[in-house]
This record gives structure tokens, sequence and C-alpha cells, in this order.
């Protein structure tokens, strides 16, 4: 049976809040998270959110016509560092592909993560 899920731009979402707290972003779209990032480069910026969770999916984001780069460097040059999650967090480098198909990465402007 379909689900259907309603859609909210980012930055409208985040104006009904009703705390100052920004919350971590999860991003997981199969494939379309360069889109989405576009879509909130905005909000990112004036919010700078600490965490931003997303999925990396190879398969998905070809069949778009991105690459896993697509996704990382946005949040690189906002001065976010990404790793790769697992039992113990991966630093990548900026420019490093991480070979697998899918994997969960974290990013983050804390220096002591």
């Amino acid at each position: 049976m379909p689900t259907t899920t309603a859609a909210t731009r980012c930055g409208t979402w985040v104006s009904t809040l009703s705390t100052n707290k920004v919350p971590k972003p999860h991003i997981d779209t199969e494939g379309a998270e360069p889109l989405v990032l576009a879509g909130a480069m905005a909000t990112l910026q004036r919010w700078r959110p600490p965490v931003v969770i997303l999925e990396v999916n190879q398969f998905g984001l070809e069949k778009l016509g991105f690459s896993q780069m697509d996704v990382r460097r946005p949040l690189q040059e906002l001065g976010y560092a990404g790793y790769v999650l697992g039992p113990r967090p991966q630093p990548l480098a900026p420019e490093e592909v991480y070979p697998a198909a899918l994997f969960d990465m974290v990013f983050t402007t804390d220096p002591d993560f």
C-alpha cells in the first residue's frame, strides 16, 4: 500500500519552532540529498545546526546524476567536517571518496567531535 508524506520547506519548518534550539537534521532521501541541501542552504547558514546526519546511497545518487561529493561539498563549504558513522566515526578528508555503496555520515562544526 503506498504511503504519502507531507513535504515542508526546511526554512518554513524551522521558523515554526517555538525555541531557539536548532534541530539536528537527518536527511535520507535515497539519492536526492543534493537537492534537499540546495534548498536548505539558507536555513543551514542562518541556523548553523551543530550536527547534520545523512545517508549516502551511491545507487540513488547516480540514478539522479549525482555523486557523494555533491552531498558532501555543500556542507564542507559551510565549515562542516564529515565523518562516516560506525562503531568509531571515521573522518574523511574533503576530497576522499568513501568506497561503500550505502553508508551514514555525520557532519559537524565541533572540532572535538
